[in-house]
Formats: C-alpha cells, sequence, structure tokens
C-alpha cells in the first residue's frame, strides 16, 4: 500500500448502543466521503477523531486514530461501542476494496451527493 494519509477531517460520533455480533454496520460512501462504522472503545473513554488511510489501485485500507480520555486505566476495553469516523478519500472509492485493520473485506453502499 502507498499513499498513508492522516485525514483530521474525519469526525467521530459514538452510538447509544452496544452492537452485538449479528448486526451489520452501515458504511456510506459519497463521492469522496467515507462514513466508516466499527466496534470501538466507548465515547466516555476515547474520542476517535478521523483516520489513516493507506491506499492502492486497488484497496483503501483504513484505521480510525483513537484518542484516550481516561488516561490509560485500562477500562475503555471492557465493552465496545458502535462507533464512526468520516473521511475524505483522495479520489472516490471506485471499484476498489475497502479493508479494515484486521485485513477483513468491508461493505460499502453507494449515495450520490
Amino acid at each position: 500500500m502507498a499513499d498513508a494519509q492522516h485525514l483530521p477531517q474525519g469526525r467521530s460520533q459514538a452510538g447509544d448502543r452496544h452492537l452485538n455480533s449479528h448486526e451489520t454496520r452501515d458504511n456510506l460512501v459519497a463521492g469522496t466521503r467515507l462514513r466508516y462504522q466499527f466496534y470501538g472503545s466507548p465515547r466516555r473513554c476515547t474520542d476517535y477523531d478521523g483516520a489513516e488511510l493507506a491506499t492502492s489501485r486497488t484497496a483503501v485500507v483504513i484505521k480510525p486514530h483513537a484518542r484516550n480520555k481516561t488516561g490509560g486505566t485500562g477500562n475503555q476495553l471492557l465493552y465496545a461501542e458502535r462507533r464512526e469516523v468520516w473521511v475524505n478519500l483522495l479520489a472516490p472509492l471506485g471499484s476498489r476494496v475497502l479493508i479494515d485493520t484486521g485485513g477483513q473485506p468491508i461493505q460499502a453502499r453507494t449515495r450520490s451527493h
């Protein structure tokens, strides 16, 4: 992968409920804007202030940036909440595959502007 970039324009919002393993994420691509939903540390413990992207001709890997708000107490790993970040892609996703940090492909629906 090449062109890894930190995109500080992403914003984070945590869901107010926990996701069960059978629930789906609603990842959305609108032009070059991407909403990525993932399981993350609870809002009271962590802010997600954007994501790092590694891009190639065939794939985009997304890694949310976490900022610990608890001073490293460790309790942020006791459970996970639905979290999301918005990022700007350098070019539309097109036929490239979106991949999470675990190497798994992620489905994303496309919406026109």
